[in-house]
């Protein structure tokens, strides 16, 4: 049966921000995925619906990102999320410092201020989107996802205490406010009064930043963007660069998915890795680049020259294998190809 998941993955990507999904690699069931999330399937082949709800309970103790047992097959369970997104709010000198470094580590980023001088493009080149507005009505405007990173550095107390109070009502990958431990604590008093809990305010980091010492506004950039990157790696999940998923709608051929299931050893990229294949070549993302990228990409052609829909291959970058490949790094990877 040809999976066709990818072709509908980048509309619930965007509907959904985040998604999990799990596909067997052996047994009766090799090949077919499902997309759910929470209790809810989102998409699977129609025919599989009844066995796969039967199954959500255990996939939602099943570890992620790596390959189980389940219904006596092996699997492959992740949780997909959208490009990350940073929402910078303060348009000053750390927000300067900030913007470039976000771009640099993958995100999709958003700076808003409510003045014009500081929420402009020229101002902010490198940003994704500038929001001019009150930080009340900016908030408003950007959609409430699970995969958003906030950093709080307007030019007041009572801005920062306002943003911070609007967002903890979110759902939010982290949430970060500048400051003192004595302004925290008197925004933590006044976000208390208005209901929050000692957990919800937990949830906050403040004062924003690993602490390094910085001191100029690009050192304490450098430690927001750390605590930011040390909090995204903390959960595993696979993220979808919006090349891959633009390559993905824009695909009116049939292409190849090529994914990193299982990684040992010193290969260069991680499980979720995922690169998209048409019958000329590479069309986005990355599994490592090298010779394994290469013979993956000979493997997805030739898929697509004989109609095959479904297959894993392992390659095997250790010393006494890597000849074949040209490499001696180490490691293996096992990949799975699908149609889509």
């Amino acid at each position: 049966m040809m999976t066709t998941y990818g072709t509908v993955l980048p509309g619930l990507m965007k509907q959904h921000g985040s998604v999990h999904t799990a596909v067997f690699l052996d047994g009766p069931m090799t090949g077919e995925r499902l997309l759910w999330s929470g209790q809810q399937i989102v998409w699977c082949q129609p025919d599989q619906a009844d066995r796969w709800k039967r199954l959500i309970p255990q996939l939602n103790d099943t570890p992620i990102c790596q390959i189980s047992i389940l219904a006596n097959a092996m699997i492959f369970v992740e949780q997909l999320v959208a490009m990350p997104k940073l929402v910078i709010l303060g348009g000053g000198h750390i927000s300067l410092a900030i913007c470039p470094i976000g771009k640099i580590i993958g995100f999709h980023v958003t700076v808003v201020d409510d003045r014009e001088e500081y929420a402009n493009n020229q101002r902010f080149p490198m940003a994704d989107d500038v929001i001019c507005a009150d930080f009340a009505h900016a908030i408003a405007q950007i959609p409430d996802t699970a995969n958003t990173y906030y950093v709080i550095v307007t030019r007041g107390h009572a801005a920062d205490a306002l943003c911070a109070e609007r967002l903890l009502r979110r759902d939010f990958a982290y949430l970060g406010m500048i400051g003192s431990r004595t302004k925290v604590a008197k925004t933590r008093s006044k976000l208390a009064d208005l209901g929050y809990s000692s957990a919800e305010l937990d949830r906050m980091h403040a004062p924003i930043g690993l602490p390094i010492g910085g001191e100029t506004p690009g050192e304490i950039a450098v430690s927001i963007a750390a605590e930011i990157v040390q909090t995204k790696n903390q959960v595993k999940r696979s993220e979808l660069p919006l090349d891959l998923l633009a390559a993905l709608t824009a695909t009116n051929e049939p292409a190849v998915l090529a994914t990193i299931i299982e990684k040992t050893g010193s290969s260069p990229r991680g499980n979720g890795s995922r690169m998209l294949v048409n019958q000329e070549g590479l069309v986005s993302g990355t599994i490592g680049g090298g010779a394994v990228e290469m013979a993956a990409i000979e493997k997805a052609r030739a898929m697509l020259e004989t109609g095959e829909d479904f297959a894993v291959e392992r390659y095997d970058l250790s010393d006494s294998a890597s000849a074949s490949l040209g490499m001696i790094c180490g490691g293996r990877n096992q990949v799975l190809f699908e149609r889509v």
